[in-house]
C-alpha cells in the first residue's frame, strides 16, 4: 500500500501485529491537516489567502513530506 494511503493511526491487535484501520484519516490527510493548522495560525487576516488556496498549499506540503520520507 502506498505510504500516503496508509492509516495515520493503525490499530495494534491483541497479538501485537498492526492491523490496518480502514476508518479514519490516511497519513496524507493527517499531514495535510497539520500543515493547514500551522498555516491558519500564522496567517494575518489582511493577507490571508482564500480557503481553497490554503487547502491546496496544505495538500502540497503533505505530498512533499511523504516524498521526503520515501528517501
Amino acid at each position: 500500500m502506498e505510504n500516503g494511503k496508509q492509516p495515520a493511526y493503525p490499530i495494534i491487535g491483541e497479538q501485537g501485529f498492526v492491523e490496518l484501520n480502514e476508518e479514519g484519516l490516511t497519513k496524507r490527510e493527517a499531514f495535510a491537516m497539520a500543515a493547514m493548522q500551522g498555516m491558519v495560525t500564522t496567517v494575518h487576516l489582511p493577507n490571508c489567502p482564500s480557503a481553497d488556496i490554503l487547502a491546496d498549499m496544505a495538500v502540497n506540503q503533505a505530498d512533499e513530506l511523504l516524498k521526503a520520507l520515501e528517501k
